[in-house]
């Protein structure tokens, strides 16, 4: 395979990696705020990629993305729970 066509793929593949985190970003963030998540809820990551038929990767992404925001919390060694209150 030319050198052309292999960055492509790759590239290709990284947008997708993206695209995928932020729509499972997206519906978490609409969840969280229409309550569907109760506060203090753990989040469980296979479970949330199974629903959303994804890998757990973008599921990941998506969990930083919302602690960035501060709609959760992640912690190693506990997981990722809903926040009690949602900016």
């Amino acid at each position: 395979m030319p050198m052309a066509d292999r960055n492509r793929n790759r590239t290709d593949i990284e947008i997708a990696s993206v695209t995928r985190a932020q729509a499972v970003a997206d519906e978490l963030r609409r969840m969280i705020e229409e309550r569907e998540f109760p506060p203090g809820a753990h989040l469980r990551q296979a479970q949330i990629a199974k629903s959303f038929g994804v890998s757990t990767t973008p599921v990941r992404e998506a969990f930083t993305a919302l602690a960035r925001e501060g709609m959760v919390q992640q912690d190693a060694h506990r997981g990722v729970r809903r926040l009690r209150s949602v900016a």
